[in-house]
């Protein structure tokens, strides 16, 4: 089996799990091989890589897969509509 072969049946097997949060894992750790690996081909001094931005964004996404920002959010949207509601006008017909 080719290098390319074996990363296409990683990703393959990571998008065919059905449990969102751990398809979401796999693929944050896919994201993280890849990264070293392309930092391996291109050299270090190469600085992050596309795959190296996705970890963070893969992470940021278990999170809310998870619903362990579910809280924060919540009390954003409160604050947010307390203060659109002060800014509210009064129709008037």
């Amino acid at each position: 089996m080719t290098t390319a072969e074996r990363w296409r049946r990683a990703i393959a097997e990571a998008c065919a799990e059905p449990d969102p949060a751990r398809c979401n894992r796999q693929i944050t750790r896919l994201h993280y091989e890849l990264s070293n690996a392309l930092r391996e081909a291109l050299g270090r001094e190469s600085g992050p890589n596309f795959h190296s931005w996705a970890v963070w964004g893969s992470r940021k996404a278990g999170m809310t897969i998870r619903q362990e920002d579910l809280d924060g959010a919540v009390r954003g949207a409160t604050a947010a509509a307390a203060l659109a509601g002060d800014q509210l006008v009064p129709l008037q017909f």
